[in-house]
């Protein structure tokens, strides 16, 4: 299962939306709070994860996850409009695989996952 976390709406239908185009099973969290709960409680495979929520920073929520031995492996890749290269740098080094710029396109994200 892949989760998308995203606070913007439109972007996480976006995403929904390719998802089922390539029949993957996701789940979506909104917020950093939720995105963790459903850490814990569900099989992820992967993340989607846009850089900027809410209640969190995704560097944050990368943070929290790779200190997690049971979802330190998942593979993150992060969708953000802010990839700067300090940015990706930290990501990566908290065990993001790579990076997708919003606004999203179609091809480059398709491929990514």
């Amino acid at each position: 299962m892949i989760q998308v976390i995203e606070d913007d709406l439109v972007t996480c239908q976006i995403i929904a939306a390719l998802l089922k185009r390539m029949r993957l099973v996701f789940c979506e969290a909104h917020t950093g709070a939720e995105a963790m709960d459903q850490l814990r409680t569900r099989p992820i495979d992967m993340i989607i994860l846009d850089m900027v929520l809410p209640d969190t920073f995704g560097l944050q929520l990368l943070e929290r996850k790779h200190n997690l031995p049971y979802v330190s492996d998942i593979p993150v890749l992060c969708c953000t409009a802010n990839a700067d290269i300090d940015t990706v740098e930290a990501a990566m080094g908290l065990g993001a695989v790579d990076f997708v710029k919003k606004p999203i396109v179609i091809q480059a994200f398709s491929e990514r996952v």
